[in-house]
């Protein structure tokens, strides 16, 4: 099964302490591909700043985690 879950430590930490209620801005890059669009409404909903987004073409980095029968994952990057 492959499921898109958006994420990020710097993305992660934005949202949350936009949840708990104090101001902060997002000041990295989206792409304007599918992943970044997501990854934007994610921001949005939950108050974070995008004044200082930088906008750009190219593709959203991709982490693919896989766990094996042990539940231990793999991780590979695109």
């Amino acid at each position: 099964m492959i499921a898109a879950i958006p994420g990020g430590g710097p993305y992660n930490s934005a949202r949350a302490i936009a949840r708990l209620g104090e101001a902060v801005a997002w000041i990295g890059g989206l792409s304007s591909d599918r992943f970044g669009r997501d990854l934007e409404a994610g921001l949005v909903a939950d108050g974070v700043a995008l004044d200082l987004v930088q906008r750009t073409e190219h593709p959203t980095t991709l982490a693919l985690a896989e766990l094996d029968s042990e539940a231990v994952a793999t991780y590979r990057i695109y």
